[in-house]
C-alpha cells in the first residue's frame, strides 16, 4: 500500500509539471515561434512598401502606396489567351517579348506587375502552308479545337495568335470563340502600325501609293492576308519575286530547324535588298514569327536598311496586348 502510494503521489507531480509547462508554453512563446512572428511581421512591412502598378508606371521611387492597392490594381488587369506552338521557339520568343516589354512600358519590377497569361501551346498543328495550298491536312479545326478550350476555361479576356500565316483560318477561330471572347488580329494591328508609321494620306508627292515590302511565309502571301489588309489603308504591297519567295519560305523553314548560320542571314539580307533597294519600299512588314529570331544579325551585316525600317508584327502584337490587358488601349476598338 505504501509503495502504491508512492507511486501515485509520483505520478501526480509529473502530471503538475506537465500542466506547468503546457501553461507556460501557451503564454510564452518559444523562440521559433518567436522568428517565425518576427518574419511574418518582415514580409507584411516589404509588402506594404512594394510599388504599385500606378509607381511602376511613373517616378519608381514613389512609395506612397500600399500592397492592397496593388493587389486590386492587379485583378483589374485583362488575361490573354495565346494559340501558340506555330512554331515551338517562335512562341517562346514571342513570351520573351512580353515580358520584356511590360518592363520597357510599365517599368514591372515584381512579378505581380506583369500580365496574366494563358497559353494553348500545340506543335501539333498540321503545317500552314500546306493546308492553305489544299495539299495538306486542314489546320482549321485545330485552331477552333485550341481556341475553345481557352473560352471554355473561362480564365481569358482576349484572345490572340502568335502565328501570322494561320490567320488564314481566323474564320474557325472566331467560331472557337463563340461570340463570347473577341480575337485580335496580328495582321490588322500590324498594317495600322504601317499606316500609322508612314502616315497615310493616300498617296505620296507624286499621286503614288506609299510602298510597304511584306516579309512572310509562302502560305500567307498566297493568301493575300497583309495585301488585302494593306490595301484597304491605301498603301501598296510589294512582295518579293517568286524566286526570292522560295527563298524566303527555305530561310523560315531552316530557321525552324534551328538554322541560324551564316547562309540562313545571307538568304535573308538579299530579299531584304530585293524589296529595299531594287522595288524601293520605304517600309517592310516583317509578317513571320520566326523571322525576329535573325533579324538583330541581319541588320548587323547590312546596312542599307534601319531598324526603322521594319515593322514586326511580333513586337506591334505584343505592345498591343499588353496595353490590352493594362486596360491602357479599348479592346473594342480593334474588333471589326
Amino acid at each position: 500500500k505504501i509503495r502504491l502510494s508512492v507511486e501515485m503521489l509520483v505520478f501526480f507531480i509529473f502530471y503538475v509539471l506537465f500542466c506547468t509547462c503546457m501553461c507556460l508554453a501557451i503564454h510564452n512563446p518559444s523562440e521559433a515561434q518567436y522568428h517565425r512572428s518576427f518574419r511574418i511581421k518582415k514580409q507584411e512591412q516589404n509588402m506594404d512598401n512594394s510599388p504599385t502598378r500606378d509607381q511602376a508606371a511613373s517616378p519608381v521611387d514613389s512609395k506612397d502606396e500600399n500592397w492592397e492597392k496593388l493587389t486590386s490594381k492587379r485583378l483589374t488587369d485583362k488575361t490573354v489567351g495565346i494559340l501558340g506552338g506555330l512554331g515551338p521557339e517562335a512562341t517562346v520568343h514571342f513570351l520573351s517579348r512580353i515580358l520584356a516589354r511590360t518592363v520597357d512600358l510599365y517599368h514591372a519590377s515584381i512579378d505581380q506587375q506583369h500580365i496574366p497569361i494563358i497559353i494553348q501551346h500545340n506543335p501539333t498543328v498540321p503545317n500552314r502552308n500546306d493546308a492553305i495550298d489544299g495539299v495538306g491536312t486542314n489546320c482549321g479545326p485545330h485552331l477552333r479545337d485550341m481556341t475553345s478550350s481557352l473560352v471554355k476555361s473561362g480564365a481569358v479576356d482576349f484572345i490572340v495568335l502568335a502565328c501570322n500565316t494561320a490567320h488564314a483560318f481566323q474564320s474557325y477561330i472566331e467560331e472557337g470563340c463563340e461570340n463570347k471572347v473577341p480575337f485580335v488580329s496580328m495582321i490588322d494591328v500590324t498594317c495600322n502600325e504601317v499606316a500609322k508609321r508612314m502616315n497615310i494620306r493616300g498617296s505620296d508627292n507624286n499621286g503614288r501609293k506609299r510602298k510597304c515590302g511584306i516579309l512572310a511565309g509562302g502560305g500567307c502571301i498566297r493568301a493575300n492576308l497583309f495585301q488585302n489588309s494593306l490595301l484597304q489603308r491605301h498603301i501598296e504591297p510589294i512582295i518579293p519575286s517568286p524566286s526570292n519567295q522560295e527563298l524566303m519560305q527555305s530561310i523560315i523553314y531552316r530557321i525552324k530547324a534551328g538554322d541560324k548560320g551564316m547562309n540562313v542571314l545571307n538568304d535573308f539580307i538579299k530579299v531584304i535588298q530585293e524589296l529595299k533597294e531594287e522595288k524601293g519600299c520605304e517600309c517592310i512588314v516583317v509578317g513571320c514569327t520566326e523571322l525576329p529570331l535573325i533579324l538583330e544579325k541581319c541588320l548587323d551585316m547590312y546596312n542599307g536598311v534601319k531598324i526603322d525600317d521594319f515593322v514586326d508584327s511580333t513586337d506591334v502584337m505584343v505592345d498591343t496586348l499588353i496595353r490590352i490587358s493594362k486596360n491602357d488601349l479599348e479592346l473594342n476598338s480593334f474588333l471589326n
